[in-house]
């Protein structure tokens, strides 16, 4: 059994995904990058119907990157955030195609997490917070400071294309922070990377984290799936790293039973979809 992790972090244009492959000799994994542009608007408005069939087609290329291996070990998707409507005007557009994602890929029995990247920080940094509030140029964000990590552990560069009308050097809009997000679910299933695992980097992965008086606080943002729920301490990741079949198994026939539930709605949605284009 060949563990595999993917990591998604879907935006409006671009949904920036990571795959992270446990190697045959035990040495730490190495996660590699893929970018998925969401097909452009162009000329057109934003109405429903074609922001619906973008996002559709933006998650049909994404689960043809996922699935066609099987089902992965699990799936580690970013936890989605959001401002007012005038500061984050694709907050819709984005919310979508994450919805719809997660739709596809729990239709396919895949155990899929949510993880916030401000614990993804402090994961890597292992358990130390950041003094930097806000972003100013002198207090980088979260996602900068995990930008800045990513590349001084694995190396990844933002990568850049040149413009065909200025030749001006531009970034794909692909967000590195989803290289670090891979390494936090292949710490959870067992697979070793360059980040060392370490009991406070589990207990952050565990969504609980205890204050110096003891007082257990809960990380509402982080969900696992129930069997996929990471090892308590750095014992049992060991005994989980060594012995993958200790990985709670998946419950495929009750999951095929709600997965056809699932795409039954999901046909009688696209049959009066359907219906309104031909109206229109």
């Amino acid at each position: 059994m060949t563990r595999t992790v993917f990591a998604v972090d879907v935006t409006a244009t671009m949904l920036s995904l990571s795959l992270l492959t446990e190697t045959s000799d035990g040495s730490p994994a190495v996660p590699i990058k893929k970018l998925l542009p969401v097909p452009p608007a162009g000329d057109l408005a934003h109405t429903p119907r074609k922001t619906w069939d973008r996002a559709l087609r933006a998650v049909d290329a994404a689960a043809e990157t996922i699935l066609p291996g099987g089902i992965p070990t699990l799936v580690m998707m970013a936890r989605q955030q959001w401002a007012d409507l005038g500061r984050d005007q694709s907050a819709g557009r984005r919310l979508e195609i994450h919805a719809l994602l997660a739709d596809r890929l729990h239709a396919a029995a895949v155990p899929v997490a949510e993880f916030p990247y401000p614990t993804v920080l402090q994961w890597l940094h292992d358990g130390q917070t950041s003094r930097r509030v806000g972003t100013t140029r002198a207090r980088p964000s979260v996602m900068d400071d995990i930008a800045r990590e990513v590349e001084r552990v694995w190396g990844v560069k933002q990568p850049t294309y040149v413009s065909k009308d200025t030749e001006r050097e531009i970034s794909y809009p692909f967000r590195r922070q989803v290289i670090a997000l891979a390494a936090v679910g292949g710490m959870a299933v067992g697979i070793p990377t360059a980040i060392d695992v370490t009991a406070k980097r589990l207990e952050l992965l565990s969504g609980i984290t205890v204050k110096p008086s003891g007082k257990e606080e809960p990380n509402a943002s982080i969900q696992w799936p129930t069997e996929r729920t990471p090892p308590p301490d750095v014992t049992k990741w060991a005994m989980l790293h060594e012995h993958p079949e200790n990985l709670e198994p998946l419950d495929l026939e009750g999951e095929a039973e709600r997965a056809a539930r699932r795409e039954k709605r999901r046909a009688v949605r696209e049959y009066k979809a359907s219906l309104v284009g031909a109206s229109a």
